[in-house]
């Protein structure tokens, strides 16, 4: 199924301890990390910081899942990023990393979850947020195609 969403690294006050909430693509939703139980997201952000502790950016996560992240471009556009993700229809790389890299718009990167599924990813948007009570945090929009059957084809 295809799509867009919106990851984030906000923190929410949850009983006497603080979660964040991470995509997961089986599911089709978000859900809490740490989690109660055994499901776990696919996705989380991380915040990127400098030595001040100042967002910088963010990084993508993915729990117990040490092959999860391979970066496939850099488009200095979004049209020329776009065309690269609608274009991109077989998953042919095989090294992916546990975290990804600084995520910046106009990137695509391939995912693999822990179950050997796949997703592309086209990063439009990442925005350091202030409005937070807790702290501050970082939003990552992407728009994504995922493959269920775990086959590395993205049929259009």
């Amino acid at each position: 199924y295809k799509g867009e969403i919106t990851f984030s690294s906000e923190k929410i006050l949850s009983g006497e301890s603080y979660l964040v909430y991470g995509y997961s693509f089986e599911k089709g939703t978000f859900l809490p990390y740490p989690a109660p139980g055994e499901d776990k997201p696919d996705i989380l952000v991380i915040n990127e910081t400098d030595n001040m502790n100042n967002i910088t950016g963010a990084v993508l996560s993915s729990p117990d899942n040490s092959n999860a992240f391979h970066l496939d471009g850099t488009f200095g556009t979004q049209q020329q990023a776009t065309a690269f993700f609608d274009a991109y229809t077989q998953v042919t790389d095989s090294v992916f990393s546990g975290l990804s890299e600084k995520v910046d718009p106009n990137q695509v990167w391939t995912f693999q979850t822990t179950a050997g599924q796949f997703a592309k990813l086209l990063v439009e948007e990442v925005t350091v947020k202030t409005d937070s009570k807790v702290q501050d945090y970082v939003e990552v929009r992407v728009a994504f195609h995922f493959q269920p059957d775990g086959t590395r084809n993205f049929d259009n």
